[in-house]
């Protein structure tokens, strides 16, 4: 981000370690993931494309407007019955005061019980 203050780095990449999430899905959303799924997104101003899973693979994009600006990802990983490990590289335009931002980040989850509730 240019003009960012030297030390925005290592506080961005520490608040993005710290992020854990729990979704709750069916057997049928496991057995044939989503975009959403991977991406971890629950915002409705998010657009999915070319979104793949089969073989083991997974790939696709992301499109998210916020903050008067939009966020494009590409995603692209690997996953498992009861495992899934994405990376995704990120681009920000338009975000506050007009910056531009680019980021790389790896997103991975693993199955932690056969039963959960929609609250989770």
């Amino acid at each position: 981000m240019p003009g960012a203050p030297a030390n925005m780095k290592d506080q961005m990449k520490s608040a993005m370690n710290q992020t854990s999430l729990k979704y709750c899905v069916t057997p049928e959303q496991a057995a044939n993931p989503s975009g959403e799924m991977f991406a971890g997104q629950e915002n409705k101003n998010c657009t999915y494309g070319g979104f793949e899973a089969k073989g083991g693979t997974v790939k696709g994009q992301v499109s998210c407007k916020s903050q008067g600006g939009t966020m494009n990802a590409t995603m692209s990983g690997a996953y498992a019955p009861e495992t899934y490990a994405m990376d995704m590289d990120m681009k920000m335009v338009g975000g506050p005061q007009g910056m531009t931002m680019a980021m790389t980040a790896r997103s991975e989850g693993k199955w932690i019980a056969d039963r959960c509730t929609q609250s989770e």
